[in-house]
């Protein structure tokens, strides 16, 4: 299974799943950590689709596109909304993790440093 499939655009989500019992999950996945896809699995619900939304975040370490593929990886994702720099999609239930991934970052950083 090609997983780019799960890639999918702001105007797909407004179409494509008008009705449909949706749940968005907003994060940088800069880079993607095992902690991350736990995060995701926790985040699904039953007869509930998981829409992962991919932010550009600042001075990223990968493309939004190649994080947004990594998420899509994820089997318990459903579809992956990568939004490019200006690019803005608000959901009313959205579950942000971007200052929690903005943290794991910051750790890991320093952890190379460290090593190094």
């Amino acid at each position: 299974m090609d997983t780019r499939s799960k890639i999918i655009s702001v105007a797909d989500v407004m179409q494509l799943f008008d009705g449909m019992s949706l749940r968005f999950v907003r994060g940088t996945f800069d880079p993607l950590l095992a902690a991350h896809a736990q995060e995701l699995v926790d985040a699904v619900q039953p007869d509930v689709k998981l829409v992962v939304i991919v932010d550009p975040g600042v001075d990223p370490i990968l493309p939004v596109r190649a994080r947004a593929e990594l998420v899509a990886g994820v089997r318990a994702v459903d579809y992956v909304l990568p939004l490019e720099p200006g690019e803005g999609f608000e959901a009313s239930s959205t579950v942000d993790l971007v200052a929690a991934h903005n943290a794991r970052l910051a750790g890991l950083i320093d952890h190379v440093k460290r090593r190094a």
